[in-house]
């Protein structure tokens, strides 16, 4: 039978699902990429196949040189053990953001060091939506360190940058020395009495996990650093507060926008999307050996990790269509509830944000049926 609209929080799953634990999972029929239905099983199969910046702080830029860390021991000197959090308002936000109660920065997560510690990871996936619901997330409230270490001078923008990319750009690079804990607290704001949430909303970290060996993954794509561990070593007992949130789309519809938004069409031999998955499953099967590609949409190997070192009932997992289609505003009253942070999650019916969508392009006018049912 199809979930429907119940919520699968604390409740004993199929054995199926048993690797999940007890995460919690909403779940919506009639709300993947191509309108269809699906059921315990084939969702099961799904993951198998798997406008003002508020802070005035800046991260010097001169502390990096063409993308390497290449001034930490400088970092002292600088402002960034006083940055703030970047909260970036958005009109066409459908939430709205409220005041939080007086005593309620007791609920804040703070380090022994005194800085405040990501407390809401959105960890994936990307092509899923990610980007509209951080900034839906960012509009009520909730902010980022807003510096990106994937590009050349990490420095704070005119807008807040979402994605950190810490753990799997920044980390990897300086080699995971001894002493990158403290070099990352040093970016992270104090404390304050003031309740605050900050979150990594880096979508690439829940593939950030190492490999199956029969994955050949290209040299961007092989993760150095084992993203769920170095969390669990550094949060330590803390690391049970945080709150993992990641959007899982239809694999084959997530492609799809890959191959039209991420620049994949210009770059393959192939003119046809549906030729290029063709030939990647063909070599895979022919071969043993799968691509970054299909690793990239084998959720069931990645949660399967981050599950050894945290408790599934710390994750939030949402089908894409919930989240742009669906019941967002009972995905807000739930982060709302989890982190004790104040939200106005009614959005009277007005839509997410859909930014940087992929264009006109519909995965049913470039795949036949029978591809889709096959794949």
């Amino acid at each position: 039978k199809n979930v429907g609209y119940q919520s699968l929080m604390g409740r004993t799953l199929p054995t199926s699902w048993s690797s999940l634990g007890g995460v919690f999972v909403i779940f919506l029929g009639a709300h993947f990429a191509d309108g269809s239905r699906i059921g315990m099983a084939a969702a099961h199969g799904l993951l198998q196949s798997s406008e003002s910046i508020e802070s005035t702080h800046k991260v010097d830029s001169t502390l990096f040189v063409d993308g390497q860390i290449s001034a930490w021991d400088r970092a002292e000197k600088h402002a960034l053990q006083q940055i703030d959090m970047c909260i970036e308002k958005h009109t066409d936000s459908p939430w709205k953001s409220l005041i939080q109660k007086e005593d309620a920065g007791k609920k804040n997560l703070c380090s022994s060091e005194g800085k405040l510690l990501p407390e809401l990871y959105l960890v994936g996936e990307p092509k899923s939506a990610t980007t509209s619901l951080a900034l839906d997330l960012m509009s009520v409230g909730i902010g980022t360190l807003g510096i990106d270490f994937r590009t050349k001078h990490p420095h704070r923008h005119r807008h807040c940058s979402k994605e950190l990319h810490f753990f799997d750009v920044a980390l990897n690079q300086a080699n995971q020395a001894a002493d990158e804990k403290q070099r990352w607290l040093k970016l992270l704001p104090n404390c304050s009495s003031r309740r605050q949430v900050l979150a990594d909303f880096t979508p690439n970290y829940l593939a950030s996990v190492p490999a199956p060996e029969n994955f050949q993954l290209r040299p961007k794509m092989r993760r150095a650093v084992n993203v769920p561990e170095t969390l669990h070593d550094w949060y330590g007992e803390q690391g049970r507060n945080i709150t993992f949130l990641t959007l899982l789309r239809n694999p084959l519809g997530r492609l799809h926008s890959v191959w039209h938004g991420c620049g994949m069409s210009k770059r393959s031999r192939f003119e046809k999307f549906q030729d290029a998955i063709q030939s990647l499953v063909a070599t895979a099967g022919a071969t043993g050996k799968a691509d970054s590609l299909l690793y990239s949409i084998s959720y069931a190997k990645h949660l399967k990790v981050w599950l050894e070192h945290f408790s599934a009932a710390q994750f939030v997992i949402v089908p894409f269509g919930f989240y742009t289609k669906g019941e967002k505003d009972r995905l807000c009253l739930e982060l709302s509830r989890r982190m004790s942070f104040d939200i106005d999650c009614d959005s009277k019916g007005h839509q997410p944000s859909h930014h940087f969508a992929s264009g006109p392009q519909t995965l049913e006018k470039e795949t036949t049926a029978e591809f889709r049912k096959d794949f």
